[in-house]
Protein backbone atom coordinates (compact mmCIF):
# COMPACT_ATOMS: atom_id res chain seq x y z
CA UNK A 1 0.00 0.00 0.00
CA UNK A 2 2.09 3.04 -1.48
CA UNK A 3 0.76 6.26 -0.63
CA UNK A 4 -0.37 7.90 -4.43
CA UNK A 5 -0.50 11.55 -4.87
CA UNK A 6 -3.03 13.59 -6.83
CA UNK A 7 -3.29 17.24 -7.87
CA UNK A 8 -6.58 18.67 -8.32
CA UNK A 9 -6.15 21.34 -10.88
CA UNK A 10 -9.56 21.95 -12.02
CA UNK A 11 -13.35 21.79 -10.62
CA UNK A 12 -15.96 21.10 -13.30
CA UNK A 13 -18.44 24.18 -12.02
CA UNK A 14 -21.36 22.44 -13.56
CA UNK A 15 -21.14 19.31 -11.61
CA UNK A 16 -20.62 20.86 -8.62
CA UNK A 17 -23.98 22.79 -9.23
CA UNK A 18 -25.41 19.67 -10.15
CA UNK A 19 -24.00 18.05 -6.83
CA UNK A 20 -24.49 21.65 -5.04
CA UNK A 21 -28.60 21.15 -6.00
CA UNK A 22 -29.35 17.82 -4.84
CA UNK A 23 -27.85 18.10 -2.11
CA UNK A 24 -29.27 21.51 -0.66
CA UNK A 25 -32.70 20.06 -2.22
CA UNK A 26 -32.27 16.78 -0.27
CA UNK A 27 -31.36 19.04 3.04
CA UNK A 28 -34.58 21.28 2.43
CA UNK A 29 -37.15 18.71 2.21
CA UNK A 30 -35.41 17.40 5.21
CA UNK A 31 -35.82 20.36 7.16
CA UNK A 32 -39.37 21.17 5.65
CA UNK A 33 -40.44 17.66 6.91
CA UNK A 34 -38.76 17.73 10.49
CA UNK A 35 -40.18 21.63 11.03
CA UNK A 36 -43.56 20.12 9.78
CA UNK A 37 -43.03 17.28 12.58
CA UNK A 38 -42.15 19.47 15.30
CA UNK A 39 -45.15 21.98 14.69
CA UNK A 40 -47.08 18.92 14.67
CA UNK A 41 -46.12 17.32 18.01
CA UNK A 42 -45.71 21.11 19.74
CA UNK A 43 -49.14 22.11 18.88
CA UNK A 44 -50.79 18.02 20.10
CA UNK A 45 -48.44 19.39 23.41
CA UNK A 46 -49.83 23.08 23.75
CA UNK A 47 -46.66 24.97 23.19
CA UNK A 48 -48.44 26.52 20.28
CA UNK A 49 -51.28 27.82 22.06
CA UNK A 50 -48.81 28.71 25.21
CA UNK A 51 -46.58 30.64 22.35
CA UNK A 52 -49.80 32.27 21.23
CA UNK A 53 -50.83 33.54 24.56
CA UNK A 54 -47.90 34.54 25.65
CA UNK A 55 -47.08 37.06 22.42
CA UNK A 56 -50.52 38.14 22.72
CA UNK A 57 -50.21 39.27 26.34
CA UNK A 58 -46.69 40.68 25.87
CA UNK A 59 -47.70 42.84 22.74
CA UNK A 60 -51.63 42.90 23.93
CA UNK A 61 -52.99 41.54 21.37
CA UNK A 62 -56.24 40.15 21.29
CA UNK A 63 -56.62 36.70 19.60
CA UNK A 64 -53.36 36.16 18.30
CA UNK A 65 -53.06 33.07 16.61
CA UNK A 66 -50.18 31.72 14.30
CA UNK A 67 -51.77 30.91 10.70
CA UNK A 68 -50.12 27.49 10.08
CA UNK A 69 -50.43 27.39 6.11
CA UNK A 70 -48.73 30.74 6.36
CA UNK A 71 -45.94 29.88 8.31
CA UNK A 72 -45.43 26.76 6.03
CA UNK A 73 -45.64 29.07 3.07
CA UNK A 74 -43.05 31.88 4.15
CA UNK A 75 -40.74 28.43 5.03
CA UNK A 76 -41.14 27.11 1.27
CA UNK A 77 -40.29 29.87 -0.27
CA UNK A 78 -37.71 31.07 2.03
CA UNK A 79 -36.26 27.37 1.76
CA UNK A 80 -35.96 27.57 -2.06
CA UNK A 81 -34.57 31.55 -2.12
CA UNK A 82 -31.76 29.54 -0.15
CA UNK A 83 -31.60 26.56 -2.30
CA UNK A 84 -30.81 28.56 -5.15
CA UNK A 85 -28.45 30.80 -3.55
CA UNK A 86 -26.60 28.45 -1.60
CA UNK A 87 -26.04 26.78 -5.57
CA UNK A 88 -25.22 30.10 -7.06
CA UNK A 89 -22.34 30.21 -4.12
CA UNK A 90 -20.90 26.69 -4.99
CA UNK A 91 -21.01 27.70 -8.40
CA UNK A 92 -19.24 31.12 -7.61
CA UNK A 93 -17.03 28.79 -5.44
CA UNK A 94 -15.81 26.30 -8.28
CA UNK A 95 -15.19 29.18 -10.75
CA UNK A 96 -12.97 31.12 -7.89
CA UNK A 97 -11.08 28.42 -7.27
CA UNK A 98 -10.06 26.80 -11.04
CA UNK A 99 -8.88 30.62 -10.74
CA UNK A 100 -6.86 30.23 -7.99
CA UNK A 101 -5.15 26.73 -8.52
CA UNK A 102 -3.83 28.19 -11.90
CA UNK A 103 -1.83 30.68 -9.35
CA UNK A 104 -0.92 28.24 -6.67
CA UNK A 105 -0.97 24.76 -8.81
CA UNK A 106 -4.08 23.49 -7.53
CA UNK A 107 -5.32 21.03 -4.25
CA UNK A 108 -2.70 18.25 -3.17
CA UNK A 109 -4.39 14.52 -2.35
CA UNK A 110 -2.81 12.20 -1.03
CA UNK A 111 -4.65 8.41 -1.27
CA UNK A 112 -3.77 5.07 -0.22
CA UNK A 113 -4.42 2.19 -2.67
CA UNK A 114 -5.76 -1.42 -0.84
CA UNK A 115 -5.40 -4.36 -2.56
CA UNK A 116 -8.37 -6.68 -2.52
CA UNK A 117 -8.74 -9.73 -1.19
CA UNK A 118 -10.85 -12.30 -3.16
CA UNK A 119 -13.53 -13.30 -0.30
CA UNK A 120 -13.06 -17.20 0.65
CA UNK A 121 -9.19 -17.16 0.31
CA UNK A 122 -7.50 -17.13 3.54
Amino acid sequence: MAPRRAVIRRLDPLSGLRVSLVFYVCVYLMAVAAGMVVWLVASAVGIIGNLEGFIGDLLALEGFHFVAWKILRIVAVGGAALVVLGAILTLCGALLYNLTSRMVGGLEVTTLEEERVPRGVV
